[in-house]
């Protein structure tokens, strides 16, 4: 009979119990880097981790129970591991804090070098979204967070985590280097994935500020900047807010894949009829409108990354 350490997880006064397989020694002091919980009000349900022979994502149907399993989880040195898991109890408990009013948000954040917070988000089709977010910090020294970050739409305060890194994958690594000159750190692990590393170790973190503006690069021959209507950011939005949802419940749509063990940049499809049916799930419709409104939008298309600088609109 396995036995488990337990950690109460707090994310913004959401809690979620963590029971981890008791020989996971190496998860268990990753996962300890978690906010606690005060009290045993798991609202945010169960996420039960323990080693078996095949890899495997699960999340009950009523939300309230996830598993994660598989083969040497306790090689954490592994950012396959590393990231799956954070990403996954990330996502899972972000599910439970869309009734709160904040939300997960898939892309990458940043302050501009005239104190701007922006927020470079996954519209379905944007590219460079930690790209983008470099090109910022390398001017302005200010990072919040890349890949997972939570809106909460009463402060307005986009929020990284300073334990997530920011996933730099080979070709963003060869740009810095030969348009930026940059260095990393000698410490910095390299995978198949790239690097992974994070933001306080190359920019001063700033782990949350008021948002003022949301922009999805896409590349083309022509550049242009171009301000969304209500109805476009209401759409770039949805897909922004759903994203990680939608690759928790369905892990083969995300790009670093724990169970398969692999990273890879293709285009990614999000089915109409998953967003639809997961919005009216969340009941997420008038929130994400409301914070369309609240926040301008934008659609830069560059030819190359550097460019970005020379195009924001402000």
């Amino acid at each position: 009979m396995m036995e488990f350490f337990e950690i109460n997880i707090n994310i913004f006064e959401i809690n979620a119990l963590v029971r981890i397989e008791k020989k996971l020694t190496n998860l268990y002091k990753l996962l300890n880097i978690f906010p606690k919980a005060k009290t045993k009000n798991f609202s945010a349900g169960v996420i039960e981790i323990h080693s078996s022979r095949l890899r495997e994502l699960k999340v009950s149907q009523d939300w309230q129970k996830a598993i994660i399993s598989g083969p040497d989880l306790n090689n954490i040195d592994d950012h396959f591991n590393q990231m799956g898991l954070l990403m996954f109890i990330i996502r899972f408990i972000g599910l439970h804090l869309t009734k709160k009013g904040i939300f997960l948000l898939h892309g990458s954040s940043v302050l501009s070098e005239n104190g701007k917070v922006l927020f470079f988000g996954d519209d379905g089709q944007s590219k460079a979204k930690t790209l983008s977010s470099l090109e910022l910090a390398l001017k302005s020294n200010k990072y919040i967070g890349d890949e997972l970050c939570f809106y909460h739409s009463k402060t307005k305060k986009i929020h990284g985590f300073s334990f997530v890194p920011i996933h730099i994958r080979p070709e963003v690594e060869r740009h810095l280097i030969i348009e930026h000159n940059f260095s990393f750190p000698l410490n910095t692990n390299r995978s198949r994935a790239g690097f992974f590393i994070k933001p306080s170790e190359i920019f001063k973190y700033v782990p949350n500020a008021k948002l003022d503006t949301i922009i999805y690069t896409h590349f083309a021959k022509q550049e242009r900047v171009e301000k969304l209507s209500l109805d476009e950011a209401y759409k770039s939005l949805k897909i922004c807010m759903l994203a990680h949802f939608l690759k928790l419940l369905n892990p083969c749509l995300d790009h670093l894949q724990f169970l398969h063990r692999k990273d890879s940049t293709r285009d990614v499809f999000y089915p109409r009829n998953l967003l639809e049916n997961l919005e009216n799930k969340l009941n997420m419709s008038s929130l994400i409108k409301k914070t369309a409104q609240e926040i301008p939008s934008y659609k830069i298309s560059l030819k190359q990354p550097c460019n970005l600088t020379h195009l924001l609109p402000f």
